[in-house]
């Protein structure tokens, strides 16, 4: 949970080029495209509660840096493939991680698109016979 958004906007070149230390999440996508466009979003219900969005809009963030509120993310995973199921659930905050593994007794999946390819199949190889990887043994790195 350390992957970059991009976002920029024509309409906003004070921040172009900056980084931004705001932890922000694909649940803050659908906001920011309806703020973008100016559109509410519908209001209705679901089991007699009104529906809200947990997101947030990122255009404030391409004008000013934020001081608070930008600090936690929030994920889950269920499954890779239909017959790969580890739910998890992640709580991250800029210092601390929390992964929470729903059903932690079973043996964790590994998919099979990604343990035939070249480059796990290489990193196995390289983890078993004990050889470096990058600037730093496999032993080194664990």
């Amino acid at each position: 949970m350390a992957e970059p958004m991009l976002v920029s906007s024509p309409d906003v070149t004070k921040r172009w080029g900056d980084e931004s230390n705001a932890m922000v999440s694909t649940l803050d996508i659908v906001p920011t495209v309806l703020d973008w466009f100016n559109v509410s979003y519908p209001k209705y219900k679901l089991l007699k509660k009104d529906v809200k969005l947990t997101g947030k809009s990122l255009l404030p963030v391409l004008a000013e840096e934020p001081n608070i509120n930008w600090d936690t993310v929030f994920a889950s995973h269920n499954l890779h493939e239909i017959t790969m199921y580890y739910p998890m659930r992640v709580i991250r905050h800029k210092n601390y991680r929390l992964i929470e593994n729903l059903n932690y007794k079973m043996p964790f999946p590994i998919d099979q698109d990604f343990y035939i390819s070249p480059t796990f199949q290489d990193l196995l190889n390289r983890t078993r016979d004990h050889q470096q990887i990058g600037r730093a043994s496999c032993r080194e790195r664990v």
